[in-house]
């Protein structure tokens, strides 16, 4: 099938081409529109090697060190998606959080390691009151369980968790682009719809002939 051949496809069927762009375009945009801002909380934390002894032999402890600490971060990234953990950093912050299944408690935080020393936690809230709330709640948490986790003979705590100081942001949705995307959508939906519709009506006239 040649250009022109498309194009009268979708010359004979513009208005609906044009309804289901102008449909989602439209409905992108008040969905857009009318949805609420959030806030989003960033906690950064540093997993330092603490209450080091020093000796007289070179053991290459910098390099233990930093094998230690990756240990330490990765079971910290873990925590975050144990549904234990996360309610008892919600209820820290006398939050009840929205779940309909234990899955979901693994998309409360979104974490991340950077390095074998570096962490950072990421989750939205409604209210700011509420992000700030969890943030120090967070920081609590974790610091508490980092010292539990670890302890040397003499009952000293070989790691710490250091946190930042929690990262507040009001984010909007994005209006334009949103409808951008809608528009877009629309058009190929359109274009979709047309030449299925031209399709199925050139079957039929094949089966009546």
């Amino acid at each position: 099938m040649e250009l022109k051949e498309y194009l009268k496809i979708v010359k004979k069927h513009l208005i609906l081409v044009i309804a289901l762009i102008l449909l989602i375009g439209g409905a992108a945009f008040l969905f857009s529109y009318f949805q609420p801002n959030t806030y989003e909380a960033s906690v950064s934390f540093a997993v330092n090697r603490i209450n080091t002894k020093e000796t007289q032999d070179y053991q290459f402890d910098g390099y233990y060190a930093i094998q230690a600490s990756d240990l330490v971060s990765q079971t910290v990234v873990s925590w975050f998606s144990t549904p234990s953990v996360v309610l008892e950093i919600y209820e820290k912050a006398n939050i009840s959080p929205q779940y309909n299944s234990l899955e979901e408690f693994a998309t409360f935080f979104n974490t991340k390691k950077y390095s074998a020393q570096n962490i950072n936690v990421k989750f939205k809230e409604k209210t700011q009151e509420k992000a700030e709330n969890i943030a120090a709640a967070t920081i609590e948490v974790i610091n508490a369980k980092v010292k539990a986790l670890n302890k040397s003979s003499d009952s000293d705590s070989l790691f710490e968790a250091q946190a930042s100081s929690p990262v507040v942001v009001e984010t909007t949705p994005n209006l334009w682009l949103n409808t951008i995307i809608g528009l877009v959508v629309g058009l190929i939906l359109g274009l979709f719809l047309v030449y299925l519709v031209d399709y199925f009506k050139s079957e039929e006239k094949k089966e009546i002939y």
